[in-house]
């Protein structure tokens, strides 16, 4: 619609580059990311029904503010594809530095470098 490009041929992933836009798929994940910190941090009313990893320094994997991920069963009940289950994942990759920052605005900068 911006560029007008209407061929069936056109490359939405080459227009969206050329407009500097970010996927639907990485704003999806940046917003799962940002409400985590907030429950994370305690910035909104709720608490996270999730247990933290007792990791004392980053893994290879996983930085030191890592989440278990569900068990089977659990996930069998809900979906693979739900929020926690999806974002843990995401969480658990995150830079350690990444994590440790407890503001909203800082986060969002530092996770904007990590998308890069």
């Amino acid at each position: 619609m911006t560029f007008g490009h209407y061929d069936r041929t056109s490359s939405v992933n080459a227009l969206l580059t050329e407009l500097n836009w970010e996927s639907l798929a990485d704003r999806w994940k940046t917003a799962r990311l940002q409400i985590f910190h907030k429950i994370h941090y305690q910035h909104v009313a709720m608490t996270m029904p999730l247990r933290p990893k007792m990791h004392s320094a980053p893994t290879r994997t996983e930085n030191a503010v890592a989440y278990d991920t569900l068990t089977y069963i659990t996930l069998w009940l809900s979906s693979v594809y739900s929020f926690y289950p999806k974002t843990v994942r995401d969480w658990n990759r995150l830079p350690q530095d990444t994590v440790q920052i407890s503001t909203l605005e800082a986060f969002k900068s530092a996770f904007a470098v990590c998308l890069m």
